[in-house]
């Protein structure tokens, strides 16, 4: 039983009960992230899925699309993925309700019908999150065996901005001779 959440997903999968199903993580066993499943398709020459394109929506100034490759209907996927789908192929959003039965929705305790009636307040929600997510502060202990230069210091700290889609990454430095080989990060 092959899983494919990545590294950088805050999650585990579910494992089936039976002792002759081994479940494997491979992606998260090799420390594969997002970025590196981008950048492996695009490296490849296979390109991304048509299903990371984004849509943008004026009214709410709002740029959204799937988050996760491989299957068009998952349990894992947030409300705003539904309103992509629904928006994008209206064809797999109406075969996505079918598979719905009494008891059973694919978002907890709402059935696809009924969050279609609320793609409004989903949007506002989604970029209100985004508008949180990008205020946030992170604070960073940085512990290395090594004296860091100050542009390689200002370089991660844009990657992290990056990362973690914000400006507010302060970066505090801990020298450690402990650490021979590596360095330690604490967020």
């Amino acid at each position: 039983n092959y899983v494919g959440i990545r590294a950088d997903e805050d999650r585990s999968a579910l494992i089936p009960p039976f002792d002759n199903i081994e479940t494997v993580l491979p992606f998260k066993e090799d420390g594969i992230t997002l970025t590196d499943v981008k950048r492996i398709l695009l490296e490849s020459g296979i390109g991304l899925p048509g299903y990371y394109d984004e849509i943008y929506d004026e009214k709410f100034e709002i740029f959204y699309n799937r988050s996760r490759s491989g299957c068009y209907f998952c349990f894992f996927m947030r409300q705003i993925e539904w309103v992509w789908l629904y928006e994008k192929h209206p064809d797999l959003f109406k075969k996505a309700m079918e598979y719905e039965k009494e008891g059973y929705s694919w978002v907890k305790d709402k059935p696809l019908k009924e969050l279609i009636k609320n793609i409004d307040n989903i949007k506002l929600s989604y970029k209100n999150m985004k508008k949180e997510k990008k205020n946030r502060e992170y604070n960073i202990k940085l512990t290395t065996p090594l004296k860091i230069e100050e542009q390689t210091m200002h370089k991660l700290k844009e990657v992290l901005e990056e990362i973690f889609n914000t400006k507010a990454i302060f970066i505090e430095t801990f020298f450690d001779t402990s650490l021979i080989g590596g360095i330690k990060l604490k967020i």
